[in-house]
């Protein structure tokens, strides 16, 4: 009697290994075995068989939309097996709760929602206690129910089934709206829903940390006690795989926090993403964090301003159920202030799992990985971007790219990110040499030839070069047309008028103004409605003394856009230029009203008050002058600091900053 009952053990203990472990043609064959040796076991058996079948096909049909048809033709005979299992009421309560939860998951399969919903209710899944639950039980739990266990808790097999459970609880009552169009019906359904998928997130964290500290005690080879002192298992026992959760769990776990915001709840949404990123991490979740990091950074920048923003909760010592996952504890752990901590936080944990996850092997073998990790990354430096840049915080998104750099051959976006990034810190020899590459990745485009032409006339004094780049950018044009013709036209006429006002040689000036012209008109006929295009031939007529030409032109410029402060600039000095001395004042203190700061036109003011008013105003302008300026730029001037540093400036540099009416912020010149 004794050999018998120890037998039966060793079978039922050597059925759990291989449940854990996910080996179901094993558990199948143990499960006949069984049923044939033990015939008052037979529940039991046919209940594994169920199972095993069951598990097996989804692994490689997973259950979705497309695969109906599939599952409703292969998973007939299962569906018989866990049918004699749930049937056997008065035999093995725990094995017949299992049995209807494991229907549950099969009818979802096979897209009988309302059928799904039903095994459900039989099992009675919203009536279940928050008692401790073990690994596998608790993801079955968030699948539905679970299997066979010891009275005292849930195995971590049955932890899964239960975890599933709720999941597909929730994703059948998505597919079965109410026909009542009642908001107080619906806003029942869908907080019903919501709760279905938060209990499938926290069993679900809960049954990934069970199985995380079950596969170190495995590999440490210690003997493993249970959380819940339920039993213990030697360190040739089975530990659950940390290798996925499933597509159930996964989009379940994700799922909580979209409804909240598709409902009008963002704070809901924002708790609830703080819920599960707060729990700790476990080897499953890591690819998850990445993208639950960068989604509740989106919403934060999107979705909550100020005013409405609330920061996170120290985390406490208490844990409110054996259903709640653990949290990250300890009395050094940050905690945002504010939506902008909390922002960069998460974008930067989010940047730091992106670039640990990233492939760097360039074998054709690993080419769909590099790809997704690629373009995991990729997201989460775009949002990086913008959000830094807001705050001015541009050496650290540097820094960021940086690490970005190892893992992007070839990618021709990090590349570009990365020269603007190196353009607005200054360094721009740098920013140069990394838009070189970027031309080289991106052969067909005409933008990054542009950069690097802006670069060479702005900042290197690389005229020539810059001429070649505009060059290039038009025979891409030609080529390919992106819509930038009268672009690239005008930035070979700003290399060739900067020429021209640097040359002594009457011939080459003469060669490179009328150059200039012909391409600003040209630029002019592709774009009639470029403000630039009108701008800059206003300009050139205005250098060569053609004052009549360029007041046309720059009034045709500001008609086009009224407030492009260059244009405006220039309107004044040509109304000078004509002796209209009040007109351009007039039209120089009502631009004043709209830009106080604006040093240009200040010093503009102050030689036009001299000229018409007297020393006496044109000094008391000058005093403000000199009050902006120190206000402005002699925190510069004291830290040896160059102006993309500073953080106060006046917005008055023009769009090129090529010549002497289009003056720097803290330089002043006429013609």
């Amino acid at each position: 009697m004794t050999s018998k009952k120890g037998h039966t053990l060793r079978i039922e203990s050597e059925i759990d290994k291989n449940r854990e472990d996910g080996n179901w043609k094993k558990v199948i064959e143990l499960a006949e075995h069984l049923k044939v040796q033990y015939p008052s076991n037979e529940c039991l058996a046919n209940f594994l068989c169920g199972e095993g079948r069951l598990e097996s096909f989804l692994e490689q049909t997973p259950p979705i939309d497309a695969n109906i048809g599939k599952a409703r033709n292969g998973l007939q005979e299962t569906r018989k097996y866990l049918i004699l299992a749930a049937n056997e009421k008065d035999k093995q309560a725990l094995v017949v709760l299992d049995a209807h939860l494991l229907l549950g998951k099969l009818h979802y399969a096979m897209g009988m929602y309302e059928e799904a919903l039903k095994h459900y209710q039989q099992a009675e899944l919203h009536t279940l206690t928050e008692k401790p639950l073990p690994c596998r039980s608790l993801r079955i739990i968030a699948e539905s129910y679970a299997i066979k266990d010891t009275e005292k808790h849930l195995s971590c097999r049955r932890l899964r089934i239960i975890a599933e459970s709720y999941a597909i609880k929730g994703l059948c009552l998505e597919k079965l709206p109410p026909n009542s169009k009642s908001k107080y019906k619906i806003a029942e359904w869908q907080e019903q829903i919501i709760k279905c998928y938060e209990i499938t997130g926290d069993l679900t964290l809960v049954y990934l940390q069970e199985q995380e500290k079950l596969a170190m005690q495995h590999q440490n080879g210690t003997s493993t006690v249970n959380s819940n002192n339920a039993g213990t298992y030697s360190s040739q026992s089975s530990y659950c795989s940390t290798k996925h959760i499933g597509p159930i769990l996964e989009t379940a776990l994700q799922r909580a926090p979209i409804l909240y915001i598709q409902t009008g709840n963002i704070q809901g949404a924002i708790n609830r993403y703080r819920e599960i990123l707060s729990a700790v991490e476990s080897t499953t979740t890591q690819s998850l964090r990445v993208t639950l990091t960068r989604q509740l950074a989106e919403v934060l920048v999107r979705g909550i301003s100020g005013a409405e923003y609330k920061a996170p909760e120290a985390p406490s010592d208490s844990t409110d159920s054996p259903w709640k996952p653990k949290k990250y504890l300890g009395p050094n752990m940050f905690v945002p202030r504010n939506e902008y901590e909390e922002t960069i936080l998460l974008l930067l944990i989010s940047e730091a799992m992106a670039v640990r996850d990233a492939v760097l092997s360039q074998s054709p073998e690993f080419k769909d990985a590099r790809i997704h990790a690629f373009e995991n990354a990729t997201a989460v430096y775009d949002l990086l971007t913008v959000v830094v840049v807001r705050w001015s915080q541009v050496d650290l998104l540097y820094e960021s790219f940086e690490r970005a750099m190892k893992f992007s051959h070839e990618e021709a976006h990090v590349w570009t990110q990365c020269a603007l990034c190196l353009i607005s810190m200054g360094r721009y020899m740098h920013a140069y040499r990394v838009l070189k590459v970027v031309a080289r990745l991106s052969p067909q485009k005409v933008m990054p030839c542009l950069l690097a032409a802006r670069l060479c006339y702005e900042q290197l004094n690389m005229i020539k070069e810059g001429i070649e780049w505009s060059q290039k950018a038009l025979q891409r044009e030609t080529s390919n047309s992106q819509g930038m013709q009268s672009r690239c036209h005008l930035y070979i006429g700003i290399g060739h008028s900067i020429l021209a006002t640097n040359t002594i040689v009457k011939m080459d000036k003469t060669y490179h103004t009328k150059t200039a012209l012909e391409c600003f008109q040209k630029a002019q006929q592709c774009d009639p409605n470029d403000h630039l295009a009108e701008y800059y031939l206003a300009h050139e007529y205005a250098i060569n003394r053609q004052i009549n030409d360029a007041m046309v032109h720059v009034k045709i410029a500001l008609n086009l856009r009224a407030e492009h402060i260059p244009s405006l600039h220039l309107l004044i000095l040509l109304l000078s230029a004509h002796k209209q001395y009040s007109e351009a004042l007039h039209l120089i203190n009502s631009v004043l009203e709209e830009y106080p700061d604006n040093l240009n036109f200040l010093y503009v003011k102050a030689h036009l008050e001299l000229q018409s008013i007297g020393g006496e105003q044109a000094l008391f302008t000058i005093r403000h002058m000199l009050l902006l300026w120190k206000n402005l730029y002699e925190d510069q001037t004291n830290a040896n600091c160059n102006e993309q540093h500073s953080e106060k400036r006046s917005e008055t540099r023009s769009v090129f900053q090529l010549y002497a009416s289009e003056m720097s912020d803290k330089d002043s010149t006429k013609f």
